[in-house]
């Protein structure tokens, strides 16, 4: 009895410590949904004077998938109570290597967008079998239900913008002020490398933007699954 109540809890921590992982039907709807991000966002609209190779860049094809880089993430300040978080990298849209034929290309001035597609934040509900995207250049779920926030509060946004903006990789985030439609907030990101302010909307705190010292906005507001 006493071996077998040994071998039970050495088998219990030992599934404790296991990573968790992301299931290849999971992956495969990550995929799409990257693909169709790019697609919808892109500026291509209207005629294109190669219109199949347009495509063939933006969708993917048959057996085709980008090269992502998934592990579980583990740290105090990106916890959420039942949802296991993944952080996934993405080599600037590289598809994964099918041979050693495939070449990889680099380019230079690479933009915004570009910069901020290669970090990514998803999460598993397992209890509930559900795949939910947090941050990064995807449609994202409404995932306001889990967050605590007050507007009087702005310290509660904290974690609340770690997690929605972990493409950006930020730190150094403090509130700066509030105005009739919006309350704002500064921080350094580690992705740009450089300062960016964040205006999230009164009315519906999916809508965060960002703005960088270009006085681009790279983030445009409410990009969300109901």
């Amino acid at each position: 009895m006493r071996v077998f109540l040994v071998l039970l809890f050495l088998g219990i921590n030992y599934n404790y410590g296991q990573s968790k992982k992301i299931d290849s039907i999971n992956v495969k709807i990550i995929n799409k949904n990257i693909s169709a991000y790019r697609l919808y966002y892109s500026n291509y609209i209207g005629c294109h004077k190669e219109p199949v190779r347009f495509l063939n860049e933006y969708l993917l094809n048959e057996g085709q998938e980008y090269d992502l880089k998934i592990s579980e993430l583990k740290l105090p300040y990106h916890t959420i109570k039942g949802i296991t978080l993944f952080k996934i990298e993405n080599n600037y849209y590289l598809l994964k290597k099918k041979n050693r034929k495939t070449k990889v290309v680099f380019y230079d001035n690479i933009s915004y967008e570009e910069i901020l597609s290669r970090r990514m934040l998803v999460g598993l509900d397992y209890k509930n079998n559900e795949l939910i995207f947090f941050s990064g250049n995807v449609f994202k779920t409404c995932v306001l239900n889990l967050f605590e926030l007050d507007l009087n509060a702005p310290n509660t946004f904290t974690k609340y913008l770690k997690i929605k903006l972990f493409n950006y990789d930020i730190n150094n985030l403090y509130f700066l002020k509030k105005r009739r439609r919006f309350i704002f907030f500064k921080a350094f990101s580690n992705s740009l490398n450089e300062d960016i302010m964040i205006k999230i909307n009164k009315k519906d705190f999916n809508d965060i933007r960002v703005m960088c010292k270009e006085n681009k906005w790279t983030e445009l507001g409410s990009y969300k699954w109901r």
